[in-house]
């Protein structure tokens, strides 16, 4: 018996896993006084793993500078001087690609 040679392939298709993360904000000085600093702190969580990519802190619907790289999920952005009044604050996050 002699055996002839043979070959065989196929594609494998691997979709990249989504994971949901959560992002909370939270303040230093909540109410605070006018020229107090005050920090921002944004937190990126997921079930699996730590969230990579970046923070955009914005101010009343304006951006508070560029947005910020994560370390550790976490992210401060230092608000000097606030005027008196209320202020929304808003952070948005966005994934390393």
């Amino acid at each position: 018996m002699k055996f002839l040679a043979s070959s065989a392939s196929l594609v494998q298709d691997v979709t990249e896993l989504e994971v949901a993360t959560t992002l909370g904000l939270a303040s230093s000085l909540n109410p605070s006084v006018e020229g107090d600093d005050v920090m921002f702190t944004a937190v990126v969580d997921s079930a699996v793993g730590t969230p990579t990519g970046s923070v955009q802190f914005r101010l009343d619907g304006a951006d508070l500078g560029a947005a910020m790289p994560l370390s550790s999920g976490a992210v401060v952005q230092t608000v000097p001087n606030l005027t008196p009044g209320q202020h929304t604050v808003e952070a948005f996050y966005t994934p390393s690609s």
